[in-house]
């Protein structure tokens, strides 16, 4: 019988990947040599160097603080800019506010989270982050948040996925076993190699049309709607 069902939160909820190619753009708008390149390889470019400081931050080498003026500055100048100080100020303040003007969530997913309510399993993000506020907004911005119930965020239980020991943290604050859970995620790599690591089935959201093979114990998807049709293959797999 499924209890619970475990959510990534970055383009598995929160369609993280809108929001920031409309941070990058807005960049753009104000910077003609960021023009040079197309939005697209300006969009690979910011996320290629966030994924870096991301994870620096995770391993404790990087605060978040110390970490987001070395990013943009990072940023422009891949971008074929000399960033003075201000200029780097800039970026950060301007890509924030377009990124939150444009938060929304990913298409389908508040409609599946409405349907697990609705069955009364217990819905939960677990999400690899070092503020456990910033996360939450995230959910709130998405208009989600009264459809989770718990949010972990690993730098507070001190596991980062895939580590199984994450997973467990969650089975056992929830009071689940692992064969009673799901996870979905768009990570191949943290959210679904890490559950099966973990004995728990998953459901790997592949929007981007990845061609890597998931573990058996996983299920494919490249959209979360319709919801019916992931709540259908959810209670298809074998529990």
């Amino acid at each position: 019988m499924l209890k619970a069902a475990l959510f990534d939160l970055d383009d598995t909820l929160s369609d993280h990947s809108w929001s920031s190619r409309c941070g990058v753009e807005a960049l753009g708008t104000r910077w003609p040599e960021l023009r040079r390149q197309s939005l697209d390889a300006l969009t690979a470019l910011h996320l290629s160097i966030l994924n870096q400081f991301h994870q620096e931050i995770l391993a404790g080498r990087e605060t978040a603080e110390s970490a987001r003026p070395k990013r943009y500055r990072a940023f422009l100048t891949q971008g074929g800019m000399n960033p003075t100080e201000p200029m780097v100020a800039q970026a950060m303040a301007w890509y924030q506010e377009a990124y939150a003007a444009n938060r929304r969530a990913v298409p389908g997913a508040r409609e599946v989270l409405a349907l697990l309510r609705g069955r009364k399993v217990t819905t939960a993000v677990l999400t690899n982050h070092h503020d456990v506020q910033e996360q939450w907004s995230k959910i709130e911005e998405c208009g989600i948040a009264e459809l989770v119930d718990h949010l972990f965020v690993s730098a507070q239980i001190g596991f980062t996925k895939p580590d199984p020991r994450a997973f467990r943290h969650v089975m056992q604050t929830l009071d689940v076993l692992p064969d009673e859970a799901v996870m979905i995620g768009d990570s191949l790599a943290a959210d679904i190699e890490g559950a099966d690591r973990a004995g728990i089935r998953s459901i790997w959201l592949n929007r981007t049309g990845s061609v890597s093979i998931p573990p058996p114990s996983a299920v494919t998807v490249t959209s979360l709607a319709p919801a019916q049709a992931v709540l259908d293959l959810i209670g298809g797999m074998a529990f």
